[in-house]
């Protein structure tokens, strides 16, 4: 059986990470942190999972893998003879939350600035007959166009009253046949 690894098992067709991966991930990483025994403890790479989680699917999945691997990690107490009690490793836990739901919050407020509209800054070279742009590869574009893939901006057309006068006027005022 040959398995093939495929960046669309992991990506979905909007470039987005799968919630999938994440989940399977954070699973994976449990499974090494039980079998690996209280003594080697693998919570610091839950922030990955988190991470994607936070990133791809907002603020509340990146909150709800905060909660659930740390807890998980406390389940495993019950099954380990860590040498140290159980007031200890809920204290360690209660570090975990803090630290996951910060990181996930922070994720979150990252992902959401970059999100935020991107300003076009500095000199755009711009024709003054059509109102082409060009860009940075020398190519000319349609203002829109431009406008709309470089900022969060998208454009809807209308006619200003003095367009409307200038181009709708003369046809209105001619006679008809």
């Amino acid at each position: 059986i040959e398995f093939a690894m495929d960046a669309s098992m992991f990506v979905g067709p909007n470039g987005r990470v799968k919630s999938l991966f994440w989940v399977g991930l954070s699973c994976v990483l449990l499974l090494l942190d039980y079998f690996s025994g209280p003594a080697i403890q693998f919570p610091v790479l839950f922030l990955l999972p988190i991470a994607l989680a936070a990133w791809y699917g907002g603020r509340k999945w990146g909150f709800v893998l905060a909660t659930i691997l740390p807890m998980a990690r406390l389940v495993f107490w019950n099954f380990w003879d860590p040498g140290w009690s159980f007031a200890i490793e809920a204290a360690n836990t209660l570090v975990r939350f803090a630290a996951f739901w910060s990181f996930a919050f922070a994720v979150d407020v990252a992902r959401r600035k970059t999100e935020e509209v991107i300003s076009l800054r500095g000199l755009l070279p711009i024709c003054s007959f059509c109102k082409s742009i060009r860009d940075n590869r020398g190519e000319w574009q349609p203002l829109e166009k431009y406008v709309a893939h470089h900022s969060a901006a998208s454009f809807t057309h209308g006619v200003c009253p003095e367009c409307a006068k200038e181009h709708f006027d003369p046809l209105l005022r001619k006679p008809s046949l």
